[in-house]
């Protein structure tokens, strides 16, 4: 069995856990995995809803505690950095040995 999340569900997922955010906004983890998950959003107090198939949905509420938007900020945050980098990455690898040398000593000066 194999647990998905979306949006940005899964940009918080991403940050906590570093899962991939595939192209379509989706990421997941087996199901040997959901007790981690669980735990960690616990400890940060993060609301959540697991919708199973043939049971009722688990809900964990925080009330006034939930750290959802506090997640939500840093995860869209931290995915944009990424999206650069992978970028970046993609562009190094693309290029003549040249442009990687022109690149290296740019990004070595930084």
């Amino acid at each position: 069995m194999f647990y998905n999340s979306f949006n940005i569900d899964a940009y918080i997922l991403n940050y906590i856990f570093d899962y991939k955010v595939l192209d379509n906004g989706k990421c997941g983890f087996p199901e040997n995995s959901l007790n981690k998950v669980i735990d960690k959003l616990n400890d940060n107090k993060i609301n959540y809803q697991i919708i199973y198939t043939y049971q009722n949905p688990l809900v964990k509420k925080f009330g006034k505690f939930n750290k959802y938007r506090h997640f939500y900020d840093i995860a869209i945050n931290n995915m944009d950095k990424k999206k650069r980098i992978d970028l970046l990455i993609e562009k190094i690898s693309n290029a003549n040995s040249k442009e990687i040398e022109e690149i290296l000593k740019v990004l070595e000066n930084v």
